[in-house]
């Protein structure tokens, strides 16, 4: 059987890997190319407004200018014949809602009910390629960028398909009709719900070109988004709830998918910077599936209930972070994990926080390759072994085990304890009964328009232009009111905006809702705040789909975008912190004294997929950090720590800081990710770093589970020339060059960050 079930893997992985997955029919004409509307090259791309980082504004031509939804940013999926009541085929008009969403940088919105489909709903990101067209005008040397750069894409900016459910009463569920054509074979696994990025470089757009899915790449699929949707894949076999390989500001968030009797719920999800959290999969062969080019995936908050095969099943390229899950199965192994294809550190995983349920089990954790691999606070019931890797294996029992820590390392590499190279298993359990809460401290509802107490910026008078001074407005609504919901648009405010201790600030999505500085007015030649919490350690402060721009240009860039100082109970949502304008490479760069992102005084609580892009942030200033936790005591819980491109070292810094957990760290390019400096009581899970990862100095009760190099400096680097962690503490020096299970010092204190009030 175990031959036969690995064939059959080796199949699958290679149909998702080379694209196989079958695309929607044409007969309905649901999947047409979104851009063929006769217009110019260069409107396809940047849209009609201009550059690509500009929201377009306009309408639908088909929409009334009037209509409510569509001028908060939201587009309703029933105005294109969506039927609700799950009776007619709402395939075509679905599609034809996604396509017109993400041409107009709208949210494609689903109201409340019950939608029949009977093919793939997709939500291709278009890309172009300047080696291949030009964007306008005769062809130049570096392409016919627009702003003078390139190659490259519709990328960082505001593209990107997002997918939302109504949040009145029961979500709104996607139901696939059973018997579906196309979705019979698991050979070929089809998912529901398809959402992707063509690979860049690729003629994909303009004359001649194709849309061809078969080459996707998950690395450029940014700021794609499904929220709030339920999944039925109608009990057909060779069907997906969702398939969705892509990165930054990226997520699947509040799901439940119904996946009886079919392939699996999720396969491939988000990535390198993105996120997926609460999500419910039932039945299925796997709950999770995590093909060959998966990268780096975090996963919080996930219940995974009658798999027929594996609970989370991953071959994944790079490693995965699983924190807050709870796996209930009747038999065979929970978690099967093995190596990718990518990089020294392929088919990694860290486990943390997690509850294992099986009533006749062969075994919790399957580790039959001997990966990379870190387990921590994880509870085991029925099986009749807890963990297994390679030749190695720990006994299971009937009743309640709890794993406090286990880490095993993978062939020609090292763990350290304190100061110690050690190739050792690490392994301590105890008898112990889960907590209640284990899942749900991982897990947050976002808040949304439609919630009764929630008050519309637009109708209190601001504008969202781009050119109206909107910080009066913001002030009195602040003042008023605790939830504010600030719709699409761009708010130009002059001074901070001063955040109460119970303020709820929330928009459509990042790069949706932008809140940025009037440059013109004020300027910032020293660093100046554009969003600052009230300092308080009780505060219940929420910003949630936002993103936050500042300019960066010699004399105006001095920009700290967010100063957080609420305490543990507060939460930082799906926000994106975002340079304006671009310092070319090779010229000299601004002295911006000044942190993008500040944790201070009592700053702490859960972030969820924030961007922390520091790419042209291009400050030569040694004390600029893209993210800096000062003097904090409050938990500070971050899922994914998406840290990139700053000239400087380090790029992000915990300084005199306690109580921090960063499951899962995303970063490219330059020096030092991450330093940690007289800290305590510190956590790091998955960290996969193409340069130097982390640097430590004088940290006691510090931790960093699962470090592994990138597939970027597996290709390129030699033995000895990645210092991935080095270490300076009481006058010694360590470095580490190989990945490592577990690299730590003294213990850490789990109780500290789950007290009352999380």
């Amino acid at each position: 059987m175990r031959v036969s079930l690995v064939r059959d893997l080796a199949a699958v992985a290679a149909a998702l890997m080379l694209g196989a997955i079958v695309t929607p029919a044409r007969c309905s004409g649901q999947n047409a190319n979104p851009w063929a509307t006769p217009t110019r090259y260069a409107d396809l791309v940047y849209g009609r407004e201009g550059r690509r980082n500009r929201l377009i504004t306009t309408l639908p031509g088909d929409i009334p200018a009037d209509n409510a939804p569509a001028q908060a940013g939201y587009l309703d999926v029933t105005l294109y014949g969506a039927d609700p009541t799950g009776r007619a085929d709402a395939t075509a008009a679905i599609q034809k809602a996604v396509d017109t969403a993400y041409r107009h940088h709208l949210v494609c919105f689903f109201p409340a009910g019950e939608y029949l489909v009977s093919d793939t709903i997709t939500g291709m990101r278009h890309v172009y390629s300047n080696t291949n067209y030009r964007a306008d005008g005769p062809k130049r040397k570096d392409g016919g960028h627009p702003e003078g750069r390139g190659p490259h894409r519709s990328a960082h900016g505001p593209w990107g398909h997002m997918l939302i459910g109504s949040t009145r009463g029961k979500r709104p569920l996607l139901r696939l009709a059973p018997s579906a054509p196309g979705f019979a074979d698991p050979q070929a696994p089809k998912p529901v719900v398809r959402i992707f990025s063509q690979g860049d470089g690729r003629p994909y757009l303009g004359p001649g070109g194709s849309d061809n899915p078969k080459h996707q790449q998950g690395d450029i699929s940014f700021n794609q988004i499904f929220r709030g949707i339920d999944i039925s894949t109608g009990g057909n076999p060779g069907a997906i709830g969702i398939a969705h390989w892509s990165c930054q500001g990226s997520l699947i968030e509040n799901t439940a998918i119904d996946a009886r009797g079919s392939f699996a719920g999720v396969s491939s999800p988000p990535g390198y910077g993105g996120y997926s959290a609460d999500i419910e999969v039932r039945g299925g062969r796997y709950g999770i599936h995590l093909a060959q080019q998966t990268f780096n995936s975090m996963l919080a908050g996930v219940r995974l209930i009658g798999q027929d095969e594996a609970a989370i099943y991953s071959r994944a390229g790079w490693g995965t972070a699983v924190v807050g899950f709870h796996i209930v199965k009747d038999s065979g192994v929970a978690i099967d994990t093995g190596r990718g294809i990518w990089g020294d550190g392929r088919g990694s995983m860290m486990l943390y926080d997690g509850i294992i349920e099986m009533r006749a089990g062969e075994t919790a954790f399957r580790n039959a390759e001997r990966c990379t691999a870190y387990l921590r606070n994880v509870y085991v019931k029925g099986a009749a072994t807890l963990v297994e890797s390679g030749a190695e294996s720990e006994a299971g029992g009937a009743g309640w085990l709890r794993i406090r820590e286990y880490a095993v390392n993978a062939e020609n590499s090292l763990s350290r304890i304190d100061g110690r190279p050690t190739p050792k298993t690490v392994f301590q359990s105890e008898k112990a009964e889960p907590p209640p809460d284990l899942v749900a401290r991982h897990v947050f509802r976002p808040p949304s328009f439609e919630d009764p107490d929630a008050v519309n910026l637009r109708a209190l008078g601001a504008k969202g232009d781009g050119t109206t001074d909107d910080t009066a407005v913001f002030e009195a609504a602040i003042a008023r009111h605790q939830k504010i919901f600030v719709p699409k648009g761009t708010y130009v405010i002059r001074r901070t905006l001063e955040l109460g201790p119970r303020t709820t600030l929330f928009g459509v999505a990042l790069q949706r809702s932008v809140i940025q500085p009037d440059s013109a007015v004020w300027k910032a030649p020293t660093e100046q705040t554009l969003v600052r919490t009230a300092n308080e350690a009780g505060a219940r402060t929420v910003l949630s789909g936002l993103t936050l721009a500042a300019p960066i240009a010699a004399g105006e860039g001095a920009w700290n975008c967010l100063h957080w100082r609420a305490g543990r109970a507060s939460v930082v949502h799906a926000v994106s912190i975002k340079p304006i304008g671009w310092i070319p490479k090779g010229a000299a760069a601004p002295a911006h004294d000044c942190r993008s992102v500040l944790v201070s005084h009592h700053g702490g609580g859960r972030w969820y997929g924030v961007q922390t892009l520091g790419e042209h942030q291009r400050s030569s200033h040694p004390a600029y950090r893209v993210f800096l936790a000062h003097g904090t005591r409050e938990p500070l819980t971050i899922y994914m720590h998406d840290i990139e491109r700053v000239a400087v070292d380090p790029m992000s810094e915990l300084r005199d800081a306690r109580n921090v957990r960063i499951f899962n760290t995303t970063t490219e390019h330059k020096p030092y990710s991450v330093r940690v400096v007289n800290s305590k009581n510190i956590f790091f899970g998955v960290y996969q770093a193409d340069n130097q990862a982390v640097h430590l100095v004088d940290s006691d009760d510090v931790c960093i589970g699962c470090a592994t190099p990138s597939r970027f400096s597996g290709r390129r680097r030699r033995p000895g020339s990645l210092c991935l962690i080095r270490e300076d503490y009481a006058g010694q020096h360590f470095e580490h060059d190989s990945h490592a299970a577990v690299c730590k010092r003294g213990e850490l204190d789990d109780a500290a960050m789950w007290s009352e009030g999380r």
